[in-house]
């Protein structure tokens, strides 16, 4: 007698919400729906952003400020064996990933987008990145598409796809 498996996976899962996400919400409730009902794992944290992750992350998809959490305390909050899957089109203007900016819902300039998902890689270095536009060839932005798919693994938000990110999620990433 063999004792049962015990489920270890833990998930952070960050969503991108609203502009040009919004004709690809039905999928990504979708998607969410399935991990919420799901058993698959240890533990989850669902949380969203806005084209890209800054300084906050937001409890609810409207990304209001009364929801926001500092993603810093998210970081500190979760050790390195949560796997990060990331969701969004990678839609953004290319400086919203390497110049500092203002942030969204802040007046005050910060680290560039880029910088944020290289702490985030620092800190779980087993990350996927589920893009529901992925290579269409008509992408608003195909310049940040490829700078984001340059440090994590970008596949398309299909039943293979998101096959692919899991495959890849159990595989170690090197250090960044």
């Amino acid at each position: 007698m063999k004792k049962p498996r015990e489920n270890t996976i833990r998930l952070l899962l960050l969503m991108d919400s609203g502009g040009s996400m919004y004709d690809h919400a039905a999928l990504c409730s979708s998607l969410f729906s399935a991990v919420e009902k799901s058993n698959s794992f240890k533990d989850v944290k669902i949380y969203y952003f806005h084209n890209c992750v800054y300084s906050q992350l937001y409890k609810d998809p409207s990304c209001s400020a009364s929801s926001a959490v500092p993603t810093e305390d998210v970081i500190r909050a979760l050790d390195s064996r949560y796997k990060l899957l990331m969701v969004g089109d990678a839609a953004m203007e290319i400086g919203e990933l390497n110049s500092p900016r203002t942030e969204f819902g802040k007046n005050s300039l910060g680290r560039s987008g880029k910088e944020w998902l290289i702490t985030l890689l620092k800190r779980f270095p087993r990350a996927a990145w589920l893009n529901p536009k992925k290579h269409e060839g008509k992408g608003y932005y195909p310049i940040s598409e490829k700078e984001i798919e340059r440090l994590i693994p970008m596949y398309k938000l299909t039943v293979e796809g998101v096959s692919d990110a899991v495959r890849s999620l159990i595989c170690a990433r090197k250090a960044i």
